[in-house]
């Protein structure tokens, strides 16, 4: 394929890399790059600005695993190109929130170590950056992982369960009657389960948890106590 290529220092190291070269044909656009540079503490940008991120907000990390999100597909749709294009514009790295192990970090950090299994999200509102074997992360949007998770279900984590996790923090109480639309989303399998996890965790005895899913096993399964089903059933009434 062919696409204009970015001008890179000739002794950078190189990587394989997902990238978008276009839009919405994934056949077309779509492509894995082998000689895609790859990023170290010095020469990582912001993508929001294009300017150097200093390298005591941001690691190095070995990518093991790598979700994509609805951003990255509206992304790749051309739908949201003003606030979510990288500033060095098309091609890219797709690929938003990863499960990795650290592999360089600034010398003042002091939590984060080399060999170290995290998590991390990309940098709003930009979901790009991370599907490659390497990926620069900032340190404010990572967070250690268990080694007994497994990295493709870990990658999932940085997004989705952190916003199903604040959502019940702020709102839900353990004596709630709580109806979730859409249960087998990656915000809604991971809000049923914080919702369930904080009824048995309280002394409330009324807490009730309806979801509409057109998955009902996989709903039951994540603790739902009534699995609405909208194609059929007149839930409103």
């Amino acid at each position: 394929f062919a696409h204009k290529s970015k001008k890179h220092p000739i002794n950078q190291q190189k990587m394989k890399a997902a990238i978008a070269t276009g839009i919405e044909d994934i056949e077309q656009h779509i492509h894995v790059q082998d000689e895609w540079p790859q990023p170290t503490l010095e020469n990582s940008k912001d993508g929001k600005t294009g300017r150097q991120i200093k390298p005591a907000e941001c690691m190095i990390v070995k990518v093991l695993a790598c979700a994509l999100a609805p951003g990255d597909c509206r992304l790749f749709k051309g739908r949201t190109d003003i606030f979510q294009l990288p500033k060095s514009g098309r091609p890219y790295i797709i690929g938003s929130d990863i499960c990795g192990i650290v592999t360089e970090v600034a010398p003042e950090e002091t939590y984060f170590q080399v060999g170290d299994r995290i998590i991390a999200r990309f940098d709003e509102p930009q979901p790009n950056g991370m599907c490659a074997e390497y990926a620069c992360v900032k340190t404010c949007l990572s967070e250690k992982c268990p080694k007994a998770i497994l990295a493709t279900e870990a990658c999932t984590l940085p997004a989705s369960a952190a916003a199903a996790k604040l959502v019940v923090d702020q709102h839900v109480h353990e004596n709630d009657r709580v109806l979730v639309l859409g249960a087998s989303g990656g915000v809604g399998t991971f809000l049923c389960q914080y919702i369930k996890l904080k009824q048995r965790q309280g002394n409330g005895t009324t807490g009730f948890l309806a979801a509409t899913t057109t998955q009902k096993e996989l709903a039951t399964s994540l603790g739902v106590d009534r699995v609405i089903d909208y194609r059929s059933d007149n839930w409103w009434a």
